[in-house]
């Protein structure tokens, strides 16, 4: 039987590292709207597409004050991915539904997104 009285720890206590994760000043990601996501879900077949925020969740900070959003983000060519945003809430706000972005590739595994508009 399941205990369901036990304290379960935040998520996001620890840091997590991603695959290949670029040596990066995360607590500046998102400056000048500029944002390097791990690519979770998808492909990005182009060498740059144009998309529109979906969604943006699991934005709990670890020790730090990082967090780690999942952004899903359905591109002009009617495909979706979902990309990891791993940036400070409290310095550069989150991907927000309606945002329009620019996507390119970064790194191996990784997309440089850039926002253009607000969406909210």
């Amino acid at each position: 039987m399941l205990d369901i009285t036990k304290e379960v720890p935040p998520v996001a206590a620890t840091p997590v590292v991603l695959s290949n994760e670029p040596d990066l000043d995360w607590q500046q990601n998102g400056k000048n709207n500029e944002y390097v996501t791990y690519l979770l879900e998808g492909s990005l077949r182009v060498k740059a597409a144009a998309g529109t925020v979906l969604s943006d969740a699991n934005c709990e900070a670890d020790e730090q004050g990082i967090s780690r959003c999942h952004n899903e983000i359905a591109l002009s060519d009617t495909q979706k991915i979902t990309v990891v945003n791993v940036h400070n809430m409290n310095n550069y706000a989150c991907l927000a539904p309606g945002d329009t972005v620019n996507i390119e590739p970064y790194a191996e595994g990784w997309l440089k997104v850039t926002k253009t508009g607000d969406g909210q």
